[in-house]
């Protein structure tokens, strides 16, 4: 068993905007990652429950070399299991494998909406390590 529990999520903002900005005689797009995890626990009654929001923003509206801009906002439930947490504090979990769980559900949703769009390649986002990328922008 895990010491975390993933009850549900919910979607709160998806969109997809074309950067008119954009250059394509540079021959190259660029997708910055720029994840966003806000973690909010619940009353004192019930330490062992917390949402989190993650916010991704993909692309860019002023950078040329950004062809557009995806932003997708979730909110999911979690629940935290000290008996099966080996040690590791909810905020451990929640800021490593929260942020997993929910990046997963993200992926499919942006090739979707970039597919839709028309107007561009197909695009995956690539598997990467979200609490790599997030203490990277903590310290930037």
């Amino acid at each position: 068993m895990a010491g975390i529990g993933f009850h549900n999520y919910h979607l709160n903002e998806i969109s997809y905007i074309r950067n008119d900005n954009f250059d394509p005689s540079d021959g190259t797009i660029t997708l910055d990652i720029k994840p966003i995890v806000n973690l909010k626990y619940n009353d004192k009654s019930e330490e062992d429950k917390a949402l989190v929001n993650f916010d991704l923003i993909l692309g860019s509206l002023e950078d040329p070399r950004a062809a557009f801009q995806v932003v997708l906002k979730m909110t999911a439930h979690f629940s935290y299991n000290k008996d099966e947490s080996d040690g590791r504090s909810f905020e451990q979990y929640l800021l490593e494998n929260a942020t997993a769980i929910l990046y997963s559900y993200m992926r499919p949703m942006v090739s979707d909406i970039i597919m839709r769009a028309n107007e561009f390649p197909n695009y995956i986002l690539p598997v990467l390590n979200v609490t790599a990328l997030l203490e990277k922008e903590n310290k930037e």
